[in-house]
């Protein structure tokens, strides 16, 4: 039984579930929008393959790439799972999972990361000898939430708020449930969704892992060889003589990356980026350019960030060395953290650090919206000075970002689920999806990776319901056909 429910008595179990199947049902969005991806060769089917309506379908799924270089999908062949696997690697493509680990087993599908090209060849797909696959087909973005939204200029007084409604008590029953500030100790919630602020008082040093799925300020790091105390910086338009920061003065090899909130365009509206459109990561107003510096040491990256983006390293933000989010603990939070000058809600950011064979890459990682750290409130959040409590106020929470300005992708929600159970620290007892949407003609094989995750490791996953309906094929295709609680 997952631990989740061993904290919880028979008489309350019901109550705490009903937690988790929020009706803040973050939908997906199904809008047609213009090719942002790649420019890709186009390969027509092959008249009566059987494989056709899953290419053709695949290749629809083009106008969701929004300029990333890959997409995860599940692969579900007719035949032997390991033959389509082997025919997937000859062709180039990458295999991130197999549920039957490279043997002859029975578990009907596998995942892939595909480039466009390889959708668009129909002569690939088809000899891949699919029967499934998964497919976007959400709706779409839900809309506000009742009441009037406080504007970016309007200040109210602490006092004058009342916190509690924040939570809906009412609606999930959490007042029946007593004395519940215990509940949760031990226990980790994936949620995935628009991502979570770590930095939130209520859910503070309890964000255990965060993962960006859109990979939306996702950079990559140069080496530099550094023979003085300054190096030079080519943004692409202009070369700059850039001060070390204090600590690297001296340092014989270093790695540096531009984030620029201007290329970060691709996931800002379903439309093509005009020019003027920028990513705003700390919310100023302005197109800003941060660079980054990176030392490599054995165990760990040490990492300075320009929060002032102004080319300089001169504050004590700027000169204090972090470290990837995902490997502080809970009593060092603080040193994966970074704080900009001006900023709104978010009080700070983790910074993170990935590898990728040879290469790395630096993010900051921002949520988008306010739809993930809410849905996190509801399980976990904890704040007895403001009457803040969730569900599970001693739950931790691992952050899983899938969802941008312009939806929430199948691609990014299955990488997602792989980075929950594969992350190499933690694995949830829980995963919380308040996504979806109405499943309509078709059943997404994503159910059979939660089957396969669930038996695996024990994990109960809430998924909600969608708010389509009532009505036939009105539930969320998203495990609809799996073993989740909605």
């Amino acid at each position: 039984m997952p631990a989740f429910f061993k904290l919880l008595s028979s008489s309350i179990s019901l109550i705490c579930l009903l937690v988790f199947i929020t009706s803040c049902d973050k939908k997906r969005s199904s809008e047609t929008v213009q090719e942002q991806g790649p420019r890709v060769e186009q390969k027509g089917p092959t008249e009566g393959s059987d494989q056709v309506t899953v290419a053709k379908k695949l290749q629809t799924e083009l106008k969701q790439l929004f300029q990333v270089a890959t997409y995860t999908v599940i692969l579900s062949p007719k035949g032997d799972v390991q033959s389509s696997i082997e025919t997937l690697l000859a062709g180039g493509a990458k295999l991130v999972y197999d549920p039957n680990n490279r043997s002859s087993g029975t578990i009907p599908f596998y995942i892939a990361e595909l480039t466009p090209n390889q959708i668009n060849d129909s002569k690939f797909l088809g000899s891949l000898k699919l029967q499934a696959a998964s497919f976007d087909f959400g709706t779409e973005m839900a809309q506000p939430l009742e009441g009037n939204p406080i504007s970016e200029d309007e200040t109210i007084p602490t006092a004058t708020i009342d916190y509690t409604k924040y939570i809906p008590t009412n609606s999930v029953r959490l007042d029946q449930l007593g004395e519940h500030s215990e509940l949760g100790e031990n226990v980790t919630v994936a949620v995935i969704d628009t991502g979570v602020d770590a930095s939130h008082p209520a859910l503070k040093d309890r964000v255990v892992y965060w993962y960006d799925a859109t990979e939306q300020t996702k950079t990559e790091l140069t080496k530099l060889s550094v023979s003085e105390d300054s190096v030079e910086i080519n943004d692409g338009e202009k070369t700059t003589k850039i001060l070390l920061p204090k600590a690297l003065k001296g340092e014989e090899e270093i790695y540096t990356a531009t984030i620029d909130e201007s290329k970060l365009v691709a996931q800002l509206k379903r439309e093509l980026p005009k020019k003027g459109d920028f990513y705003d990561i700390n919310e100023n107003g302005t197109a800003d350019k941060f660079i980054v510096f990176v030392k490599k040491n054995e165990s760990q990256f040490e990492i300075y960030v320009d929060v002032n983006g102004d080319n300089k390293f001169l504050t004590t933000e700027e000169n204090t060395s972090k470290i990837d989010f995902n490997q502080t603990t809970k009593e060092s939070k603080n040193s994966g953290l970074i704080k900009f000058p001006s900023r709104s809600n978010i009080i700070e950011y983790p910074v993170l650090i990935t590898e990728e064979g040879e290469k790395l890459f630096v993010e900051i990682a921002k949520s988008s919206g306010a739809h993930g750290t809410h849905v996190a409130g509801i399980i976990a959040a904890n704040d007895p000075e403001r009457n803040l409590l969730g569900a599970a106020p001693k739950a931790d929470i691992m952050s899983l970002k899938v969802c941008t300005a312009i939806g929430c992708s199948d691609s990014a929600i299955l990488k997602s689920l792989v980075a929950a159970f594969y992350n190499g620290k933690v694995v949830p007892d829980v995963v919380n999806m308040s996504l979806g949407s109405k499943e309509g003609s078709s059943r997404g094989v994503i159910s059979l990776f939660i089957n396969d995750l669930s038996a695996k490791f024990g994990t109960t996953f809430f998924i909600s319901a969608s708010n389509s309906g009532p009505g036939f094929r009105t539930l969320n295709h998203l495990g609809n056909a799996g073993p989740v609680v909605m």
